[in-house]
């Protein structure tokens, strides 16, 4: 299962694709994959990228078997609205 998290970016994610615990993530033409396949239960303690310009994994755990990966939503100016809410005091 794949989460959002939405972040205020330039970088444009083309995907994320999660299949068979390996998560594929494509990042301004840039692409890398991660494997979560051998993953036991409990909490990632590291993610690192290799090629990607940023790591736009935010959290993974396994729990009871299952897989569940945080990742970053960038969005653009002028996505703003869907995205912020104005503060009013």
């Amino acid at each position: 299962m794949i989460t959002y998290t939405p972040q205020r970016s330039d970088f444009y994610i083309s995907t994320y694709q999660l299949e068979n615990d390996i998560l594929t993530v494509s990042i301004n033409d840039v692409v890398e994959t991660f494997d979560f396949s051998q993953f036991p239960d409990g909490v990632a303690e590291q993610i690192t990228t290799e090629t990607l310009p940023i790591n736009p994994i935010v959290s993974a755990q396994r729990v009871n078997g299952e897989l569940n990966i945080t990742v970053i939503q960038f969005y653009g100016k002028d996505e703003k609205d869907q995205y912020e809410v104005p503060y009013d005091d």
